[in-house]
């Protein structure tokens, strides 16, 4: 793939507790490194809760701001109820 992408992947739970450790390492400073196009990985995240979707809409609206793509990856059956639930793939497609 022509460019620079970004992976990040998700550990076992997307709740408040894992929020401001994951925030840090998806922050300013990593989105400014010129990539193309950012990805979630999501094979590793068993548990997703409205806070964890409203970390990827954060992501998604910081990327957004400079005209980065996003999408999400390897989801789990049941965080892909929950994200499916509440709408985020109309914002951050599904690959």
């Amino acid at each position: 793939m022509p460019g620079k992408l970004r992976i990040c992947r998700g550990k076992s739970r997307c709740s408040a507790a894992e929020k401001a450790a994951a925030g840090k390492a998806i922050g300013k400073n990593s989105i400014k490194a010129a990539c193309e196009r950012a990805v979630f990985d999501l094979s590793g995240v068993r548990f997703m809760d409205s806070t964890g979707i409203g970390f990827l809409i954060g992501r998604y609206k910081r990327l957004r701001r400079y005209g980065i793509p996003a999408a999400l990856q390897s989801v789990d059956f049941a965080a892909d109820k929950v994200l499916a639930m509440s709408g985020i793939y109309a914002l951050i497609p599904k690959l």
